[in-house]
C-alpha cells in the first residue's frame, strides 16, 4: 500500500485539514491506485468536488427572498374566540356524553344480574317446614283431581 492509499483510508477513517485533503485530491487525480481502491478514488474526488454543489445564485436568492417572507407574515392562524369557546363547548359535551354512558352500563349491570346466591324466604325453619307441607298438600290436591282420587 502506497502513500497516497494510506491517506485515502486516513481520510475516511479521521478528520483531515483542508491542506492534506487538497493535497490528496491532486495526488489521486494524478497517480494511479490500486484497482481496489478505484471506487475510494472516485467517490473522494466527487465528495470533495466543490464545483459539483455550487448552487446557482439566481436559486439561492430565491430561496432567502421565500424564507424572508415566511417569516415575514405569521403562518400561524389565529383562532377567533367564538370558535375557541365553541370547541370547549363540544369537548365538555363530549366529556359529559362519556360520563353519561359509563353510568348507564354500569347502572344497566348492576340491574340485570343473576344472584347465583339462594336466598330464604322464610324467616325460621319452622316457617319453612309449614309453607313445605302447605305446598305439599296443594300439590296432592291437584293431583288427586287430576286422577280422580281422593285422599
Amino acid at each position: 500500500m502506497n502513500d497516497v492509499e494510506k491517506r485515502l483510508l486516513h481520510f475516511f477513517e479521521t478528520e483531515m485539514s483542508a491542506e492534506e485533503i487538497a493535497r490528496l485530491r491532486k495526488d489521486l487525480q494524478d497517480t494511479a491506485v490500486d484497482p481496489k481502491y478505484e471506487a475510494d478514488r472516485i467517490l473522494f474526488l466527487r465528495l470533495t468536488d466543490a464545483e459539483s454543489y455550487a448552487m446557482p445564485a439566481d436559486v439561492w436568492q430565491d430561496i432567502t427572498s421565500h424564507v424572508d417572507t415566511l417569516t415575514e407574515e405569521s403562518s400561524v392562524v389565529p383562532v377567533s374566540p367564538s370558535r375557541s369557546r365553541r370547541n370547549l363547548r363540544f369537548a365538555l359535551a363530549g366529556a359529559a356524553a362519556c360520563l353519561l354512558l359509563t353510568f348507564g352500563v354500569i347502572r344497566y349491570y348492576e340491574r340485570n344480574t343473576v344472584s347465583t346466591l339462594y336466598t330464604d324466604t322464610c324467616k325460621s325453619p319452622e316457617e319453612a317446614q309449614q309453607q313445605a307441607i302447605a305446598a305439599l298438600e296443594k300439590f296432592s290436591s291437584v293431583m288427586a283431581r287430576a286422577t280422580g282420587k281422593k285422599e
